[in-house]
């Protein structure tokens, strides 16, 4: 997992994670809120799968 961006706003987050496996790569985009509780709560999640393209011997 790779954190791509961080932008904060004192009570209000944006962040892009970029993650892959063998055969996928995944960009989460993030929002996040600051509860009253201080702790840092997600409230949507945005999220682009691309397939990777795999030669018949890497399959």
């Amino acid at each position: 997992m790779q954190i791509e961006s961080i932008d904060d706003n004192n009570t209000i987050a944006l962040i892009k994670i970029r993650l892959e496996n063998a055969e996928n790569y995944f960009v989460s985009y993030n929002s996040l809120v600051l509860d009253v509780n201080n702790e840092w709560m997600i409230i949507s999640n945005v999220a682009l799968v691309a397939a990777k393209n795999l030669s018949p011997t890497n399959r």
